[in-house]
């Protein structure tokens, strides 16, 4: 064997394989890169469109529960225990009497108004 050869076959390594390790490198990163934001874009899409679905269903859900109370408290000033307590105007029955509506409807509150 030459003395020279072991020097240039590493050099012939070196010339080739760096940039050839490079080349892969930045291949293997690009397309990480690309995924990464294909996957990312993908995510947020399907949680945009979860987020409308949700939002549809609450809105609906609202306005059922909504009609459901309306049904349900609408005629309260024509009940006769409404129209007596009103005539009696004593604030404490008064209120005792919203309360046990309120109770009665598993809500926080309730607003009575005219059409």
């Amino acid at each position: 064997m030459h003395p020279h050869r072991p020097k240039l076959w590493r050099r012939f390594q070196v010339k080739v394989l760096a940039p050839v390790i490079l080349i892969m490198a930045t291949l293997l990163v690009v397309t990480m890169t690309i995924v990464n934001h294909r996957i990312s874009r993908q995510f947020e899409t399907q949680a945009a469109h979860a987020l409308l679905n949700s939002d549809a269903v609450l809105q609906n859900s609202q306005r059922i529960r909504a009609k459901n109370l309306l049904q349900r408290y609408g005629g309260v000033p024509n009940e006769p225990r409404f129209k007596a307590v009103c005539q009696l105007a004593e604030p404490k029955t008064m209120r005792f009497l919203l309360a046990e509506l309120v109770r009665e409807s598993d809500c926080d509150f309730i607003l009575f108004t005219t059409d």
